[in-house]
């Protein structure tokens, strides 16, 4: 706060009880500081983010390490672990009260009391080896873009992880406890995998022989040409942010490498006050939903070959222009994208402020690769270089067209369409036009630009259903040779 008393108002020099010279008081200001962490892991506050030497400090929120020495204040975002049951509870605002000495001459209020808020994002991802009490390194916080942690390992499996119990049969189970309305979890992919099941329960009914869970899913998680890390295998989306517990049940036949958890909407309503304009009201939806939603990917138009990528090595071929067949044996929390492949969409009712960012990945080991996305007027490049599937922002066109192109031979994966902004979102902001289809057509025609610079400051989801308007024959045999390598919500 501001023009805070540094003393009380009687306080002064007294004589038997009588106020003989009152002392002035002084005002001071203690600013404030409020940090987002979207990835579950330890940060050096003090130098990576407040750009200070801490002398002292007042500890509120439980998470934070003082060293005076090292003069380092860390916050740890704890993972309770016992056995193979996990607790992801940070769902609240931690706060420290610190006094700072400039670490450097940019610093512009050296010397001075500060408190910070570190809150959750809208998404927090936890890396395996932190999950495992491992030496995953600090957290930068200097990336520049919210979603996205250059220290994130770059190709991991679990290494330590073994699911609890008995190892013949789908028995043995590691539960997750966590705050929030959603949970996806990550593993590394190969053909030596096999099935895992989950069950997701209300806190309040796990263990109770009369209750059943909110739901329950069975997969079988193998993927033949290769492997591949950092798989969104199972995702539970209640709609209804509470505390839920999910049980994994595996086997070693099922040879389940965990690579992460992943966390949607942990924060409490402190929390959500605390977001910057462009970070509300953040909604999220699966790119592969939007794809099913639309049940084919030409419309019904034989003339039109949209088609996805499966994997090479399927009897179907790595490529499948039938719906049933992407669904049946295709990924199920994410879309592959091959060389020349596509998404496109529309943002309905776009504009300014209303921040649309996409999920993207290169979940092969060399986790590296090029996409092209619409970048207003023209197009921008961005290097994928993680198989973490991180949030890059895209900058629709004024219409909200957006297309994103796979332009190398790694395969990309895209996992989430993030909608966020100070205005409401509606929930059914994504669907396809005929404008739409037009705009594919030039996008290969367009003028390639340098990524603008993006705020250090977060951004998070987007929205759901989606509804596709009638296309007409004409438009589709008009851009056809463009959308023959293109694929999205067609």
């Amino acid at each position: 706060g501001t023009a805070l008393p540094s003393n009380e108002a009687t306080s002064g020099i007294y004589d038997d009880g009588k106020l003989v010279a009152p002392f002035e008081v002084p005002t001071f200001n203690v600013g404030l500081e409020n940090r987002v962490v979207d990835f579950g892991m330890t940060a050096d506050l003090a130098k990576n983010i407040l750009n200070c030497n801490p002398k002292v400090t007042v500890e509120n929120g439980g998470r934070f390490t003082f060293n005076k020495t090292a003069q380092t204040l860390t916050f740890n975002p704890t993972v309770a672990k016992a056995g193979s049951n996990y607790t992801l509870a940070f769902s609240g605002v931690s706060s420290a009260l610190y006094y700072g000495v400039a670490a450097n001459a940019a610093n512009t209020t050296p010397n001075a009391w500060t408190k910070v808020n570190v809150i959750p994002a809208n998404n927090v991802y936890y890396d395996d080896a932190y999950l495992n009490g491992g030496d995953t390194g600090s957290s930068t916080f200097t990336d520049g873009q919210y979603g996205y942690e250059a220290s994130v390992d770059v190709a991991t499996s679990a290494g330590s992880f073994t699911p609890e119990g008995s190892t013949t049969a789908l028995t043995a189970k590691t539960t997750f406890k966590i705050t929030g309305s959603r949970i996806d979890l990550y593993c590394t992919t190969t053909s030596n995998s096999n099935a895992v099941v989950a069950a997701l329960w209300k806190a309040e009914d796990f263990g109770k022989d009369d209750t059943q869970p909110v739901a329950s899913k069975y997969m079988i998680n193998t993927y033949e040409s290769g492997t591949l890390y950092n798989v969104p295998t199972l995702s539970f989306d209640t709609g209804v942010r509470g505390n839920y517990v999910l049980v994994l049940y595996a086997n070693d036949s099922s040879n389940y490498q965990l690579d992460g958890v992943r966390v949607y909407n942990p924060g409490n309503a402190d929390v959500e006050n605390l977001y910057n304009a462009d970070e509300k009201n953040a909604t999220f939806t699966k790119v592969r939903d939007l794809l099913l939603e639309a049940n084919s990917f030409n419309k019904g138009d034989a003339s039109v070959n949209g088609v996805v990528y499966t994997d090479q090595i399927r009897e179907d071929s790595h490529n499948t222009t039938v719906i049933d067949t992407y669904e049946k044996v295709g990924p199920k929390n994410e879309v592959y994208l091959a060389k020349d492949n596509a998404i496109a969409f529309k943002v309905d009712g776009y504009q300014d402020g209303k921040t649309v960012m996409v999920g993207l990945s290169a979940p092969e080991a060399t986790a590296s690769g090029t996409v092209q996305v619409t970048n207003n007027t023209s197009k921008k490049d961005l290097t994928i270089n993680s198989n973490v599937d991180m949030y890059y922002e895209v900058n629709p066109t004024a219409d909200g067209y957006v297309v994103i192109q796979n332009t190398t031979d790694a395969l990309i994966s895209v996992t989430n369409v993030k909608l966020s902004g100070a205005a409401a979102v509606d929930a059914t902001a994504l669907s396809v036009d005929e404008g739409l289809l037009t705009y594919m057509a030039s996008f290969d025609t367009l003028e390639v630009t340098e990524p603008a610079p993006v705020e250090p400051e977060p951004t998070p989801e987007t929205p759901a259903n989606n509804t596709v308007s009638a296309i007409i024959h004409a438009i589709w045999a008009q851009v056809k040779t463009s959308i023959d390598r293109l694929f999205g919500r067609l």
